[in-house]
């Protein structure tokens, strides 16, 4: 059709669930190739239109280990992180250009076949046993994950970070976790 108006990068892998050294080198390097450079290669593809039609809006998908590392998932995290710097550096290096915007999007916790299919590694078989748990407090939904997409497109912010689990709904989460086990177990 001759323009890209939004551009999501939303692909991604985990790779193998586990200690850092235990995870092979190629299967850590695919992990960072995925994540990073196919949303490098994505903004690449992307942006040329974008300047020659002087509009245009790249959303990045970033995730667990944008703020902090994800325990056994230190490939995902590290690529996670770099994303968003990334994102931060398009926006820095085209700040000249006010019609473009660069965000990130962190959708949370979505169960998908991603999550829902871990390969783990050494004493990472025995913690993804934890998973079913966390998602039941900490999961969101594609749906959320559309509505704030939607959001960012309709705010025009640049060089933003928006989440669907922040710090505070992560805790209210918690607390309702903690509430709903201690009520049960004070009425069984």
């Amino acid at each position: 059709m001759g323009r890209i108006d939004l551009w999501v990068n939303n692909a991604g892998i985990s790779g193998p669930f586990g200690y850092a050294l235990d995870i092979p080198p190629d299967a850590w390097e695919q992990v960072i190739r995925v994540n990073l450079l196919g949303t490098y290669y994505g903004c690449r593809a992307a942006l040329p239109y974008m300047i020659k039609q002087r509009n245009g809006q790249i959303i990045n998908l970033s995730g667990g280990g944008a703020k902090r590392a994800q325990r056994f998932l230190s490939a995902y995290s590290t690529s996670k992180a770099a994303i968003v710097r990334l994102t931060e550096a398009f926006a820095r290096d085209y700040q000249d250009h006010p019609y473009l915007r660069f965000n990130v999007l962190t959708p949370g916790m979505v169960p998908t076949d991603m999550i829902n299919h871990f390969e783990t590694v050494g004493p990472g078989g025995e913690a993804i046993k934890q998973l079913p748990r966390v998602l039941r407090i900490f999961g969101t939904t594609a749906e959320e994950t559309a509505e704030l997409a939607l959001r960012i497109v309709r705010e025009g912010k640049n060089g933003q970070v928006f989440e669907v689990m922040p710090r505070h709904r992560a805790i209210w989460r918690l607390l309702k976790a903690a509430l709903a086990r201690r009520n049960n177990g004070s009425t069984g």
